[in-house]
């Protein structure tokens, strides 16, 4: 063998092979990094340190000193499992003691969800960006954060015990966990009145003088408790319902009875602006088609108390996310869509965190309340702001 050929298999032997010159097929047994250098002072040690333990040497120590008999790593780690051992043996394994064990190393897939980032250092970019508020943002996919959005921790337990531990990566709909929250929080919440404040109003010709009258928060358990909501000869309905009416035709207000839709009227623009109509209490409400929300005007104006929905998408535009794509590309720059509404007063009662239902628009979680209490009404801002939950079903979009 000549000098040249000499040099190159030693310089292969160098590349990656033990003492003995055999080479190692497991790379991360190469000239594994134990410890790195970070200058930047450390929140509770200071300048003290400069010198840190990588993530790899650190844990099988922790855990062997901590007495962690099982150490439970996804499958990504799987070629460091080797490493995780050597590790062990370097520093503890050489003990002639039985105080430190070397722990048993089980191997599980990581659970992905669609159109959701999980990696906190891509997440760490959606916060520094500006792309959201924070960590807790209701849209990002961390505890606070999915709590923020009206996830229940009933609702997470259920869905992770629900999981069977698997070494297949496994990419699921959000789904799945949003429809056992709905079936949890259903029957506790409450349920109240919102309108576009882009609403129509409707005339009821033998419709009483403003009046209150008391009902229950949920129709079906009445030991929630009750409202009180206000009736009045004009109250406000969604622009689509309004839309969707023939003259002659019945409809049902909800927590009120029938109606009979007499007179569609439309505006130079070919839109409809209000509509005239008269009650038909006595009619049937299992008979008709349309079971519509309503407000009641109070005092000649609608504004009872002003609120902002908020609906959430997701933080990307692709289904999965993989490392050739670019963040600034696949974010999603629509994912927070805002609503302007009135309400019925009941829901000043409301507190932060509580989760209600909107009838016919879905489920929210309370997140603002910032009542401002020396400004006209008709001049105030949103009173609340409320964050659609998800319900596992597809939301549709409605109008303003």
């Amino acid at each position: 063998m000549g000098r040249n050929e000499e040099r190159i298999v030693s310089w292969k032997s160098v590349l990656c092979s033990s003492k003995n010159g055999h080479v190692i097929e497991n790379k991360t047994l190469c000239d594994p990094t134990m410890y790195r250098v970070n200058m930047t002072p450390h929140i509770r040690t200071g300048t003290s340190y400069k010198v840190y333990p990588t993530y790899d040497f650190a844990c099988p120590v922790v855990d062997s000193v901590e007495g962690v008999t099982h150490a439970l790593r996804t499958t990504e780690y799987h070629d460091r499992n080797a490493q995780y051992e050597e590790m062990w043996k370097m520093s503890l394994g050489s003990k002639q003691s039985d105080e430190y064990k070397l722990p048993n190393v089980w191997g599980y897939s990581r659970l992905n969800f669609k159109n959701t980032v999980m990696s906190k250092r891509k997440l760490q970019w959606f916060v520094k960006e500006g792309h959201v508020d924070g960590w807790h943002d209701s849209r990002m996919p961390t505890i606070q954060g999915l709590f923020n959005r009206g996830l229940t921790l009933d609702a997470m337990r259920e869905f992770v015990y629900s999981m069977a531990a698997s070494r297949n990566i496994v990419n699921m709909e959000w789904d799945i966990i949003w429809t056992k929250n709905k079936k949890i929080i259903d029957p506790e919440c409450g349920r109240y009145t919102a309108i576009s404040t882009k609403g129509i109003p409707f005339i009821l010709k033998d419709g009483p003088p403003l009046s209150a009258r008391t009902v229950h928060i949920h129709p079906k358990r009445p030991e929630l408790g009750t409202n009180t909501i206000f009736v009045n000869n004009k109250i406000l309905v969604e622009p689509e319902d309004a839309d969707s009416f023939t003259e002659g035709e019945e409809i049902t207000l909800m927590n009120w009875g029938n109606a009979i839709v007499e007179k569609k009227i439309v505006g130079d623009t070919g839109d409809i602006i209000g509509l005239e109509g008269r009650l038909h209490l006595a009619g049937d409400v299992k008979k008709t088609k349309k079971k519509i929300s309503w407000l009641a005007d109070t005092n000649g104006k609608f504004a009872q108390c002003r609120a902002t929905l908020v609906t959430v998408g997701n933080l990307i535009t692709v289904p999965n996310l993989t490392e050739d794509m670019n963040l600034e590309d696949v974010v999603n720059r629509n994912s927070w869509t805002k609503t302007e509404v009135y309400a019925e007063p009941a829901i000043r009662n409301l507190e932060a965190g509580m989760i209600i239902q909107f009838q016919r628009r879905g489920y929210y979680i309370v997140s603002l309340i910032s009542l401002e209490q020396n400004v006209p009404i008709e001049e105030r801002g949103p009173e609340l702001v409320f964050i659609q939950i998800p319900d596992g079903k597809e939301q549709k979009p409605r109008k303003a």
